[in-house]
């Protein structure tokens, strides 16, 4: 393989122009088209759920309190995506999905060193979504009483209505679409240089030959002047 002349290759890049305009505006178009006409938008909608203290002596809590509660933390979180929860929050809504549909637009989560857990649900429909989560804070709540004979779970936030899509992103979108098509054609005119053997300039003749070019034979094609090649 020949080392590589960036300037050589430069100069290349500026002879195929077109072949960069052409394969970026293909690859923006595709982008365009995809976001806004072919992408399905989804929204999202936030809960949070504070574990309250055990003790209901007192006001304040202790750091025995925090410490089960967080230890509760993984438990319950298994507990809000479990089939009894989910099934009753299909029943509640009359939803037309199973459990194992509904579970994968829910996740749960929740910070280190915290007592709070956040329910994220996303939907095709917006308002579905906000249903879902205030659906699942609330049976959750009930089915905690059932099963743990505890009431230490509060709301923190209510279920928002998401008011724009979360996985659309226009500009973001467009734009990667943008360099993915510089970058693309860019890629593609390298390998086309990189493995091109045929000699271009009498200066490669020199180069690999080692030696010295005494003369070029001119060419004319019809209808132009003269030139050396």
């Amino acid at each position: 393989m020949e080392e590589l002349n960036l300037l050589d290759f430069f100069k290349f890049l500026v002879k195929k122009i077109y072949i960069i305009i052409i394969i970026t505006f293909l690859a923006t178009s595709l982008g365009i088209i995809y976001t806004l006409f072919l992408q399905t938008p989804l929204y999202r909608s936030k809960t949070t759920l504070l574990l309250l203290k055990a003790n209901e002596s007192s006001s304040s809590y202790s750091q025995s309190d925090i410490l089960v509660n967080q230890n509760l933390i993984t438990t319950y979180s298994e507990i809000i995506k479990s089939n009894t929860v989910l099934g009753r929050v299909i029943d509640d809504l009359k939803l037309n999905k199973t459990i194992g549909e509904l579970g994968s637009l829910i996740s749960v989560s929740s910070q280190k060193s915290s007592i709070i857990i956040a329910i994220n649900v996303s939907s095709e429909d917006k308002e579905e979504a906000r249903n879902i989560a205030s659906s699942l804070a609330k049976v959750f709540s009930e089915e905690i009483k059932n099963l743990m004979n505890m009431e230490n779970v509060g709301i923190v936030d209510s279920a928002n209505l998401p008011t724009a899509s979360y996985n659309i992103q226009p500009v973001k979108q467009i734009g990667i679409s943008l360099f993915a098509g510089i970058f693309l054609s860019i890629s593609l005119l390298f390998v086309i240089y990189y493995f091109d053997t045929t000699v271009k300039t009498k200066e490669q003749i020199e180069e690999e030959l080692k030696l010295t070019v005494i003369g070029v034979v001119p060419v004319k094609k019809r209808g132009s002047k003269w030139k050396k090649n």
